[in-house]
């Protein structure tokens, strides 16, 4: 999460079903029923937006579960067709359909259809220009993320080998009966051919 604030780029997860703790530690959800986007906005605002159409979280069940049960049959249990402008629970269509006609697809709208800040494609790099180097220097290497990004999460190389050691020491002493077997095995091998 740190990496992608500082570097100023969005990482998108996929779950099934996250549980109440890994869900609040996003920032936004896209939820999608059979096919179709029926919510993509700010976690905090999903339960006020389902709650404009006419569902409302159960005193037992965390956002998690209650963004996942909507679009279900199970969605119909917490259904208010007082407080919906719908008569009937939605359908996923239904659902996209509302969300379309929502004030937050249309700021999702604006939002792409205005012109970028940057260019994210790497083509076009701004220029830095070191007062000591006069030849022009991106400071950027072939994926667009500035070094003084990248370097706080980056290894010396004996960092990095003594990582990759220790981690494949652990895995082996995790699986002895497996490296035995291996190594059975390779010495059977060997002594066949010999």
């Amino acid at each position: 999460m740190n990496f992608a604030k500082a570097a100023g780029t969005t990482r998108l997860v996929s779950l099934l079903q996250p549980g109440p703790e890994t869900f609040s530690l996003f920032d936004e959800v896209i939820l999608l029923a059979e096919g179709q986007l029926i919510y993509a906005g700010p976690i905090d605002q999903v339960v006020d937006y389902f709650g404009s159409l006419g569902y409302s979280q159960p005193n037992t069940m965390d956002v998690a579960d209650f963004v996942q049960s909507i679009a279900t049959p199970d969605g119909e249990l917490m259904f208010n067709a007082e407080e919906s402008p719908n008569n009937e629970h939605y359908t996923a269509s239904s659902f996209a359909e509302a969300f379309r006609s929502s004030q937050r697809h249309q700021d999702i709208i604006s939002e792409l259809s205005s012109p970028l800040e940057c260019d994210w494609s790497g083509k076009q790099q701004l220029e830095v220009i070191d007062e000591e180097n006069p030849s022009p220097d991106t400071g950027n290497s072939d994926n667009g993320l500035p070094d003084t990004i990248k370097q706080p999460y980056m290894n010396s190389f004996g960092t990095s080998i003594k990582l990759i050691v220790k981690r494949n020491l652990t895995l082996l002493k995790r699986d002895k009966e497996f490296l035995i077997g291996k190594t059975v095995e390779n010495f059977g091998m060997v002594s066949k051919e010999s």
